[in-house]
């Protein structure tokens, strides 16, 4: 096709669960370290989808039907939370199906599991399907380019043979500050291949969260702060993040380059108050873009300077 030909095409518009977040067919990761409230964000996700109603108080949702495939915590603990989450309405709540593990487990590597999950979607005319957390579903080596290649391609059949927006819970890596896809467990891979991702921090001595954000299709909010409402078990916006923290990004990056001058890498995770991975995987963004190069200085240290933006 021609530019022409694209710019002339009828294609329909997008079409978001969660508006700019959640989009139809594509592949959304909420990643977070252990006990951050990942699936409580995930559930309070769903709840909302089903009822048409917006997601921490900023994303607009479109009502739809849910699958919830949960790997963890077992029947009595998504009994105890849905108790307390889903309030005094239940009207929409047979649009929320879910599925736990009991004499077996689902394998999406297995072709048979993957078109019981597409059918499935089909039959009950799924919008978005969960994975909580994605390693209960695979038996697949995360930190293998290959095996995660495959693991995406088997995700990828599920989005497509069930028109399907694909919610996968996961987590980041020990140690890593966890704001951007780079930091999620496992290959690269997933990074390339996720149109959103959210990170859930719990700040355990402020007592509350901190939600970033990366969007292929939307612009990205600003770092959000969260608290957890002891009586609803449903995060609540406190909107942005107001105590000098300052949100990673390849921009935020090149200016503090650009205002530092030439400088090691541990130079900058140190201005830049984040960890040596992060630095390391957004100046591989700036490298990419041309924006930012190295040289070798005293005892063959890396130094790294910026490029002008043309």
């Amino acid at each position: 096709m021609t530019a022409a030909d694209v710019l002339n095409s009828e294609i329909p518009p997008r079409d978001d669960i969660v508006a700019g977040l959640v989009p139809r067919g594509g592949l959304t990761v909420l990643a977070g370290a252990p006990k951050s409230g990942k699936t409580i964000l995930a559930l309070q996700l769903s709840l909302a989808c089903i009822r048409g109603e917006e997601f921490l108080s900023y994303f607009e949702t479109r009502e739809s039907r849910a699958i919830y495939l949960s790997g963890e915590g077992g029947l009595q603990l998504l009994k105890e939370r849905l108790e307390i989450m889903a309030g005094d309405g239940d009207a929409d709540l047979e649009k929320l199906r879910f599925w736990w593990p009991g004499e077996r487990r689902l394998s999406l590597q297995k072709k048979a599991d993957r078109d019981l999950i597409i059918n499935t979607c089909r039959e009950n005319e799924t919008d978005l399907l969960i994975l909580d957390p994605l390693i209960r579903f695979h038996d697949l080596e995360e930190n293998d380019t290959k095996d995660m290649a495959l693991l995406m391609k088997c995700i990828a059949e599920i989005r497509a043979g069930g028109q399907v927006a694909v919610l996968a819970v996961h987590h980041t890596r020990k140690g890593s500050g966890g704001k951007s896809s780079a930091e999620a467990r496992g290959s690269s891979v997933l990074a390339g291949e996720v149109d959103s991702f959210m990170n859930l921090e719990n700040r355990r001595a402020a007592g509350d969260h901190i939600l970033n954000f990366e969007l292929r299709w939307d612009q990205e909010p600003e770092p959000m702060r969260l608290q957890l409402g002891r009586r609803t078990l449903l995060f609540e916006n406190l909107g942005p993040v107001t105590d000098g923290r300052q949100k990673m990004s390849e921009k935020t990056l090149y200016q503090l380059m650009e205002a530092a001058g030439p400088s090691s890498i541990e130079e900058l995770a140190r201005i830049a108050d984040v960890s040596l991975k992060t630095v390391r995987g957004y100046l591989n963004k700036l490298c990419d873009q041309g924006l930012a190069g190295f040289e070798y200085g005293n005892k063959n240290q890396k130094i790294w300077v910026v490029i002008p933006a043309r």
